[in-house]
């Protein structure tokens, strides 16, 4: 491909921490969608675990997405891949996040290959 995801999920965040990109942002998640565990996440705490090695434990969830819902206008979750799937295919709770249902003032990155 053209490298969106190699860029959105792994330069982008690394950048990210690095101070170097998105200065706005407090966190970053990237949440490849190509993968069914990502694509059926029921609530944000499935998703930020899925979608990011390294939380794992249930107070590091329950921190971060207490985070995300008192600071959501601080927070960027990459939805990478979604011309990998079909939106039917996402679970209920992608499918709003997607559509800017729930998750209100959280920036969303969605990377697809052009139509």
């Amino acid at each position: 491909g053209c490298g969106k995801s190699f860029a959105f999920t792994r330069v982008g965040p690394q950048r990210w921490a690095q101070g170097e990109l998105w200065p706005q942002f407090e966190l970053v998640f990237a949440a490849p969608l190509r993968y069914k565990n990502v694509r059926g996440a029921k609530c944000l705490s499935d998703l930020l675990c899925l979608g990011n090695r390294g939380i794992e434990s249930e107070a590091e969830r329950v921190v971060i997405c207490d985070y995300v819902r008192k600071y959501p206008e601080r927070v960027c979750i990459i939805l990478d891949g979604l011309d990998e799937t079909f939106l039917e295919k996402c679970s209920w709770f992608i499918q709003q996040v997607i559509r800017g249902t729930i998750l209100k003032g959280v920036r969303l990155v969605v990377t697809s290959r052009p139509c």
